[in-house]
């Protein structure tokens, strides 16, 4: 949390990650000073264990969009594909009954990299390439993913 502030005082930064599962008080006193500072906060879970359920993912979106997060974050380790699919509906039900601010929603892993492509359909706003080494598991080499996302862009455009 110090760091945090230390970089918030500076200047340092246009957003701030901060990881709902810290301690309640740092969660929000974090938010607040990134707030007036000016700087946006993507609030964000990560489980590298497993897939909570679907209702249970919508929860935690939800949890940060009330702790005040300017982009709501979660990423799963699906066991199969059928974890990456309650990520994926947990990520529309969330979008399309709750959400009032942007959804960045990812499954990790080689089970997971439908999710990373589905956002467009699903809600989820953005994803993560790499260039180079990945920092997560499943991430997609960025000239891919533009190609592959472009790809599926222009199929859901076309549907239309």
């Amino acid at each position: 949390g110090d760091l945090y502030v230390t970089l918030l005082r500076e200047g340092q930064m246009d957003l701030l990650d901060v990881e709902m599962m810290c301690e309640r008080e740092i969660v929000t006193r974090l938010v607040s000073q990134a707030h007036r500072a000016g700087v946006g906060v993507v609030m964000s879970n990560h489980d590298f264990h497993a897939t909570p359920p679907q209702a249970e993912i919508v929860r935690r979106l939800r949890q940060q969009q009330a702790l005040g997060a300017d982009i709501l974050k979660i990423a799963v380790m699906p066991r199969d594909g059928g974890d990456a699919l309650c990520l994926m509906n947990a990520t529309w039900e969330m979008f399309s009954r709750y959400a009032e601010r942007p959804l960045l929603t990812m499954a990790m892993g080689s089970r997971g990299v439908v999710t990373r492509l589905a956002g467009e359909l699903t809600g989820s706003a953005l994803t993560f390439g790499k260039v180079g080494g990945a920092s997560a598991p499943g991430q997609i080499d960025a000239l891919a993913l533009h190609s592959t996302l472009n790809t599926i862009h222009q199929a859901v455009m076309q549907g239309s």
